[in-house]
Parts: C-alpha cells; structure tokens; sequence
C-alpha cells in the first residue's frame, strides 16, 4: 500500500503509462498538481533568496542555450533553503505541524 492511499491504488505520479496520450496527460496532470504549491513554496524562496543577497547572478546562474539556470551552486542554496523552509513549522488548528505533512493527501494517524 502506498502511504495514503487505498490498498491497490497509487497516487498519479507514480503510475507507469504505456500509451503516449496517457504519458502525455500523466505529465500536464503532475504539472496542474504541483502547480498549487509552486506561489507559497518556491516562489517565496527564490523572493527570499534574491531580496536577501544570498544569490549571486555571476556565480549561481549559468545563460546557455537561450536560457538561464541554475548553476551547482545556486541549486544548493535553492535546496537549502528548501529544506530549512519545509522543516519549519507552521500553526494549524491541530498544533504545530512540520509544512512537509502539508504534501500529504492524506495523513493517516
């Protein structure tokens, strides 16, 4: 059984499609499912990191292929800072809960 879920099923992200359509619409579903969570978690880090210096354009970016990315460096700080934010707390009407328990569909105790 996967953690949450009813005997036998498995959340979306984890089904294997054989049918291109399905791997097709299995990509935009993940897409439109995390898309929830991208203002309040990434969005807020990257502010986060830009508005307080920690990220340096020369050092933790790299423009190549028409784009802009994260070099090694700026992706460790981008993950750091992650883990930092998703280890804190935040207050529910249950109590303090770690902001990890909040990607969980169910939480079964």
């Amino acid at each position: 059984m996967e953690a949450g879920f009813p005997p036998g099923t498995k959340p979306a992200a984890m089904v294997r499609a054989s049918s291109p359509k399905i791997g097709e619409r299995h990509a935009a579903l993940v897409s439109d499912l995390l898309e929830e969570f991208r203002a309040p978690i990434v969005d807020s880090i990257v502010l986060w990191l830009i508005n307080k210096g920690i990220v340096n354009i020369e050092e933790d970016f790299e423009h190549r292929d028409g784009g802009c990315f994260l070099s090694d460096s700026g992706r460790k700080k981008y993950l750091t800072a992650f883990i930092q934010r998703m280890e804190g707390s935040i207050q529910t009407p249950d109590g303090d809960q770690p902001r990890w328990d909040l990607l969980q569909p169910f939480n079964l105790k």
